[in-house]
């Protein structure tokens, strides 16, 4: 039926949520290598739009779909810690940057993103935003709506109708709007610039954004990987037919097969 794949905010652990014909998904473990740590977990939740996440020390991962209520939180080992019922329509998952809370955010209007103490399962509080970011450079960024990034009280808002997806850089935030071009902001919402990369590239536009010390990798809706400079915003292409980055080396192509580059 189909496999959805997400990492760690940090890169070093990833996640595949396969669906299969009996209704049910399938969620194994990797690391940045792609040596299978956990292989075939059987998810509670029946197909209808998975979700996952996956914590920076690959201990614990959690699974959801928006067709059910629920939560799942399980270790590495697959057990189960923890199901919270309490959420339904869920749109998103995401550890928080202090791996305190499991960052939860659902399709009701006006959406709200709430925070699950990993510890317990207990939602703690929720905000009206429509998702959060975590963040190893900044604090965790809040999207207060699609379109409407926060970086410390300044609201920033995307030239189409939402935003796409965000890295944090020690140098700012990169984001990239639906069809429009990449954008760099300091931490202070302050604007570094703009690239000509939808403009160079055939109205191309990037779907998945990811960084190291030096560059910001960018996935496009035409399965190319292109390296980014953060100082300067230009763009080069390094890998094709590319489904889901993992890292600035490692990448899952359009065949759902585990590719890396030499650097």
């Amino acid at each position: 039926m189909g496999i959805d794949y997400y990492a760690s905010i940090n890169k070093k652990f990833y996640i595949s949520i396969k669906t299969t014909l009996d209704g049910y998904g399938y969620v194994s473990l990797f690391d940045e290598n792609g040596k299978t740590l956990l292989l075939d977990i059987k998810s509670s939740y029946e197909i209808g739009g998975t979700r996952g996440a996956v914590s920076n020390d690959g201990k614990l991962f959690a699974t959801a779909a928006y067709s059910c209520k629920g939560i799942d939180l399980r270790n590495i080992n697959g057990n189960l810690i923890w199901n919270n019922k309490e959420i339904k329509k869920i749109q998103g998952l995401a550890f928080s940057s202090d791996n305190q809370y499991l960052y939860v955010w659902n399709g009701d209007e006006p959406q709200h993103t709430y925070y699950v103490r990993i510890s317990d399962g207990v939602v703690e509080r929720r905000i009206v935003a429509s998702w959060v970011q975590p963040s190893l450079c900044s604090s965790d960024l809040i999207f207060y709506k699609a379109d409407t990034l926060i970086i410390h009280s300044k609201k920033i808002k995307a030239p189409t109708f939402c935003f796409l997806d965000v890295t944090a850089t020690k140098e700012g935030i990169c984001v990239s709007p639906v069809c429009e071009e990449l954008v760099m902001y300091n931490h202070y919402g302050k604007l570094l610039w703009k690239s000509n990369f939808v403009k160079e590239n055939k109205e191309d536009h990037i779907i998945q954004l990811i960084s190291d010390e030096s560059y910001i990798y960018g996935l496009s809706l035409n399965n190319i990987v292109y390296r980014i400079s953060i100082k300067e915003g230009t763009s080069e292409v390094i890998k094709n037919n590319i489904k889901f980055i993992i890292n600035d080396k490692n990448y899952i192509d359009t065949n759902d097969v585990f590719t890396t580059i030499s650097k």
